[in-house]
């Protein structure tokens, strides 16, 4: 099928899968699985994540390396992608304390109403007051299409934006 695993030294059994012309970028080297669940090696005496060997930037700093099915250990170049930080942190998992159900919406006791919020590069911006959180995701979801563009966001937020008609089906 074209994939190569790599087992760990530090973890029996478990292993990493890589596209097999990949291989010779990183045979060799021992990996290791860390406490994130990233494979780690060392390459040059530093230690060094094997997604940033695959797409050939281990030695660029400032360079953002997203998994896109959000699976640390499938680092096949169709799952990584350079983004931004604000891309990268889209694609993490919604936070344990999110009541509202939905990523950027927040629900303020105060005003009683539904805030709509997108974080870019650390910096917060207010989209508006909502009376359901349907709808502050809705504001949501277009800002973030306005801002990155439809195909640059992950998968589950492309398929929202669908579901809630902020695009046509594509």
């Amino acid at each position: 099928d074209g994939t190569t695993r790599i087992y760990f030294d530090n973890a029996p059994g478990k292993f990493t899968v890589i596209d097999t012309e990949d291989f010779y970028k990183v045979i060799g080297i021992k990996w290791s699985l860390n406490k994130d669940g990233h494979a780690y090696g060392r390459l040059y005496g530093r230690t060094v994540p094997l997604h940033r060997v695959v797409l050939d930037v281990e030695n660029q700093s400032g360079v953002i390396v997203d998994h896109i099915n959000r699976n640390p250990l499938d680092n096949r170049k169709v799952n990584l992608r350079i983004a931004d930080q604000s891309i990268n942190a889209t694609n993490r998992k919604m936070h344990k304390n999110n009541t509202s159900g939905f990523r950027g919406v927040y629900w303020n006791k105060q005003k009683q109403k539904f805030r709509a919020k997108a974080v870019i590069n650390g910096i917060k911006i207010h989209l508006g007051w909502y009376d359901t959180p349907e709808e502050a995701y809705i504001a949501y979801l277009d800002f973030m299409i306005c801002y990155h563009g439809f195909n640059v966001l992950p998968d589950y937020l492309q398929a929202d934006a669908i579901k809630f008609g902020v695009v046509k089906s594509m």
